[in-house]
Formats: structure tokens, sequence, C-alpha cells
């Protein structure tokens, strides 16, 4: 379930849910975004569903890329049985959901690419239709991938790149800063 607290940090309730929460974020109308389970759902303030998606990559084949293969060959392990876990690991992630953020007009939806251990975002409406990839091949870090919102710009901390994004609604980099070090 969602637990909703006071300021004091008093439980007031809980939101019963039919989905393993894996992200949550609330738009300024008190819409409530709730993903996890390789599923997205809006919820008005009483919990009650208003809409629910399935993730875009839910039910994309895995396919494992010659990339994958070399980087298998290289770790030096048996290859049948790290492409074995490999698609597994990859089957598991596209459930999760690592990040959700919403605009006024847009609800972003942070996932792992069904082929690759990097990350993707996908742009929704408010009623949870229309989904567009509109940034792909973004490195994570411990298997997290977090955006934000502002302004009406997505914010992206890119932990493996060591610099934070800022991008328009289709993804266009905007600015970015931060570096190694």
């Amino acid at each position: 379930g969602l637990r909703v607290y006071s300021p004091k940090g008093e439980l007031l309730q809980t939101l019963p849910l039919a989905i393993k929460p894996g992200a949550v974020c609330v738009a300024k109308d008190g819409a409530i975004f709730v993903a996890g389970d390789g599923k997205v759902l809006k919820l008005d303030a009483t919990g009650k569903l208003l809409a629910s998606a399935v993730s875009p990559v839910a039910n994309e084949p895995v396919v494992i890329t010659s990339e994958m293969e070399e980087m298998i060959k290289q770790s030096g392990r048996p290859i049948k049985e790290e492409t074995e876990n490999m698609k597994v690991n990859l089957e598991r992630r596209r459930a999760e959901v690592t990040g959700l953020a919403v605009t006024e007009q847009d609800v972003f939806m942070a996932v792992g690419a069904p082929s690759d251990f990097s990350y993707r975002v996908y742009r929704f409406d408010h009623g949870l239709a229309n989904p567009k990839l509109v940034v792909e091949k973004l490195r994570g870090c411990c298997g997290q991938m977090d955006i934000q919102t502002h302004a009406g710009k997505l914010w992206i901390p890119h932990n493996a790149r060591h610099s934070v994004e800022s991008r328009d609604r289709d993804g266009v980099q905007l600015t970015k800063f931060g570096k190694a070090g």
C-alpha cells in the first residue's frame, strides 16, 4: 500500500494498492501517480483508481545483443550459464520502475531497458495514454535511475556519467553540468 503521513510524521492513512510500489509522485492537482510491477497507476487523494497503464517495456522481449555477448565473453565465466543469468536479470528488470515524475502536462517513467543494463524514460499524458520514448541509454547506479521535474523540464541525475541533465518534454538536452572527481 501507499502510506500517507502528516508533516509531523504521523500515519494518516494507508491506500491499498494492487501493485508493489517502486516509485511515487504527486501532481499539483493532487493526483497521485504510483508505479511498480510493470504498471503505473493514477489515483485520486482517496486512493480511487482513475487510470492505469502497463510499462512500455513490460512485455518487450529480452534480446541479448552482440554488445552484451561480448561483455559475457570478457567476463571469463561460462558463456551459456552467464547468458541465462543475464536473461533472467533483464526479464526481472522489465517490471521495475525506478523513477516517476510529473509536470502539469506529462508523466515521466524511468525503467530498465530490456536488452542491456541501461535505462529509458517514457512520457505519458495525465490519462496514462500515449507513451513515448524520450530518453534512452541512461546509466544509473546500483539498480537505480531517478528522475525529477521542475518548471516543465525533466531533470536526470545521470550518476554513472557524473552529471545532471535538464531536458525538454521530448527528451532534448537543454543543459548539463557536473564532472567526475
